[in-house]
């Protein structure tokens, strides 16, 4: 079955006669780009606060054994803790100008590969989602609050959230896409 035909439906309706009528109709493949957007924007949103109204910070909650565990921390780097070392009055600024130009990158890229590959939407979604996310904490306090921790004995993997998350989701499957699209034979 093809990614497209989950875009297109049939609606049966029954006319005065009692006759059934079909009438098709096209769903607008950015709907899921925003609906996307929405949704995790919106859970890394309430999760975050979550974390900081029930949690003090550095405090850990072990959820599966040492595993995985909420540890609230404020990152002042980028994503997985990326130039938190590095002491600089512009961190904030270019890291916020980053985000700022992803984000209008990623909305543009939706509204144009709409319509040539709608298997796009939901992983730019997820992508623009999870910048906009750490954009608003960034911009709003200058750090982006982290509270998933993962590590198993001597691995410590550094502390994301929801954001983070869907960032890292969203480019594997653009990856996906774009191999499947490069290796895909000609005859198929």
């Amino acid at each position: 079955m093809k990614f497209r035909a989950l875009f297109r439906a049939r609606d049966v309706l029954v006319d005065a006669n009692g006759e059934s009528v079909s009438k098709t109709f096209k769903f607008d493949p950015i709907f899921l780009y925003w609906t996307i957007f929405g949704i995790i924007f919106i859970l890394d949103i309430i999760s975050k606060w979550i974390v900081t109204h029930t949690m003090v910070l550095y405090q850990s909650i072990p959820l599966l054994g040492q595993i995985l565990k909420l540890t609230y921390v404020r990152n002042t780097g980028a994503a997985f803790s990326l130039l938190a070392n590095v002491d600089s009055p512009w961190r904030t600024a270019f890291l916020i100008a980053v985000k700022s130009v992803a984000v209008i990158v990623l909305t543009i890229v939706a509204y144009y590969e709409q319509r040539r590959d709608p298997r796009l939407m939901l992983p730019l979604g997820l992508v623009c989602a999870g910048a906009m996310g750490n954009l608003l904490d960034r911009v709003t306090t200058g750090t982006v609050v982290d509270f998933i921790e993962v590590s198993y004995r001597t691995f410590h993997f550094p502390v994301f959230n929801v954001a983070d998350s869907a960032v890292v989701i969203g480019v594997s499957w653009l990856l996906l896409i774009t191999f499947q699209t490069q290796f895909k034979s000609p005859d198929s």
